[in-house]
């Protein structure tokens, strides 16, 4: 009988010792985070916040205001890409470029563009378009503006039109523009008396029931009397 050999116990890892140490770190790693995380939010911009308080107005003068301050544009056509896209809301970089810049080559249109998309930037303190589009412009869709256009059009608000479209605001050598424009208020004014008519028509047949009804009951009252 041959005794076995003794086989040397494998040493364990102290694991208490080595828990204790990632709980350690773990720790050092989240006072870091509670340390510098409030700088981060401080250091970024507040994006919807500021979007959010956005307020146009379209109907009679028009007005601009971002963060409760008022914003005017050291470059009309700036208003005017402003004013359009917020009508449309998507539109092709050329299409822009033609219609105001109608009389400058395709290159020197393009380029005043981007300089107007910059003025609107810097004006508003804010980004409104969506990034990563060459070929056209877009408003952020996460973009929340109070506007009277919005209110009259998708919420059928009559009270919304308070004047005409862009009152008193145009361009010089902008003739496409200029069409659009004069389009746009003769459409606008039109849906408003179509809409007004509507209103108070429906007001009239509401004031014409009762008094219909008086009517016949004053009819039976006096055949029965008679």
């Amino acid at each position: 009988w041959t005794k076995p050999k003794t086989v040397s116990a494998m040493p364990f890892p102290k694991f208490p010792q080595v828990l204790r140490k990632y709980l350690d770190l773990s720790r050092a790693c989240i006072l870091q985070w509670q340390c510098i995380a409030p700088a981060l939010k401080q250091s970024q911009p507040e994006g919807e916040n500021r979007m959010e308080q956005l307020v146009v107005k379209m109907f009679g003068n028009p007005f601009v205001s971002a963060a409760g301050q008022k914003v005017t544009f050291s470059y009309r056509k700036a208003d005017a890409l402003l004013y359009y896209m917020l009508v449309k809301k998507r539109a092709a970089r050329g299409e822009l470029a033609g219609l105001l810049w109608e009389e400058s080559d395709a290159g020197s249109a393009l380029k005043n563009l981007r300089h107007a998309i910059y003025t609107i930037r810097k004006g508003l303190g804010m980004e409104i378009f969506s990034a990563g589009q060459l070929a056209v412009l877009e408003l952020d869709p996460k973009l929340s503006i109070q506007c009277d256009l919005y209110e009259f059009l998708e919420k059928g608000e009559l009270s919304a039109y308070q004047g005409e479209f862009l009152e008193g605001f145009s361009l010089p050598h902008a003739g496409l523009f200029d069409e659009w424009l004069t389009e746009q208020r003769n459409l606008l004014h039109t849906q408003y008396l179509k809409r007004l008519l509507a209103e108070e028509m429906e007001h009239v047949a509401e004031l014409a029931v009762p008094l219909t009804a008086e009517a016949h009951a004053g009819k039976s009252w006096a055949e029965a009397k008679g």
